[in-house]
């Protein structure tokens, strides 16, 4: 079995996208030279404080953006804020009480499934293709021959 702490969530500083390596790839000059954690690894590891509450106040709240490399510039509010923080993070922290929830991002169509992919106002979702079998009567166990 995998021991899934030796794996670790990071952003490639080449490709922007977000990808899971062995922890020890990190230390490595080359392999880990293109890898930053996310915040929400940071977070894991305890390299980060605590999420801010839902009623922290403007220094507390760019504390932390500042400690997860988060940027917050543009937005006022405080609950805009802490909004921004939880999508940066991924998700709601385990035990934080008042913190904003945060809707998932939507599930991706899978191409492998055109049932659902290509469905229209016309078709209902239950509707299966029609099949052409054959009649009792056309096989060769039946006596027909061709």
């Amino acid at each position: 079995m995998i021991d899934q702490t030796a794996f670790v969530d990071v952003y490639s500083l080449t490709t922007k996208q977000k990808q899971r390596v062995p922890r020890e790839w990190l230390d490595d000059p080359v392999l880990g030279r293109d890898f930053r954690k996310t915040p929400s690894q940071r977070e894991l590891d305890g390299e980060l404080p605590p999420r801010p509450p839902g009623d922290a106040k403007g220094p507390e709240i760019a504390e932390f953006a500042e400690a997860a490399g988060i940027d917050l510039s543009g937005i006022k509010a405080n609950a805009d804020k802490l909004v921004a923080i939880e999508r940066a993070m991924g998700s709601a922290a385990p035990v934080q009480q008042h913190v904003p929830d945060v809707d998932p991002a939507p599930v991706a169509a899978d191409p492998l499934a055109p049932q659902v992919v290509a469905r229209t106002d016309e078709q209902p979702a239950t509707s299966t293709p029609a099949v052409d079998t054959p009649s009792a009567d056309d096989t060769p166990a039946a006596g027909n021959k061709e």
